[in-house]
């Protein structure tokens, strides 16, 4: 399934890399940790914002989990939105979203 970055001139990723990234970081879960910031100056390396401008975009320096992008997501039926998931940088519970 294509994800389209909304905020990356349409730029597009398949979900199934997003998958494939949990497995490889063994989580079921990803923070948002959307930051508006530059990519050098982010500072939840292991968030789904920071997925998608090391790896995925171009405008690396714009944040991409923007809620347009986790709605596409979401509406896959592959994941859901969790309020409360521990972040792995903060080990705060913040928004992030999961494998249903």
């Amino acid at each position: 399934m294509q994800i389209k970055l909304p905020e990356d001139s349409n730029t597009q990723f398949n979900l199934s890399q997003l998958i494939r990234h949990l497995i490889e970081v063994r989580r079921t879960y990803i923070v948002i940790g959307q930051q508006h910031v530059a990519l050098a100056n982010h500072t939840k390396d292991l968030s789904l914002d920071f997925w998608l401008r090391s790896t995925i975009a171009n405008k690396q320096d714009t944040a991409q989990a923007t809620n347009e992008l986790i709605n596409q997501i979401i509406a896959t039926g592959l994941f859901r939105q969790n309020p409360s998931v521990s972040c792995p940088n903060t080990g705060i519970l913040c928004n992030g979203i999961e494998l249903v």
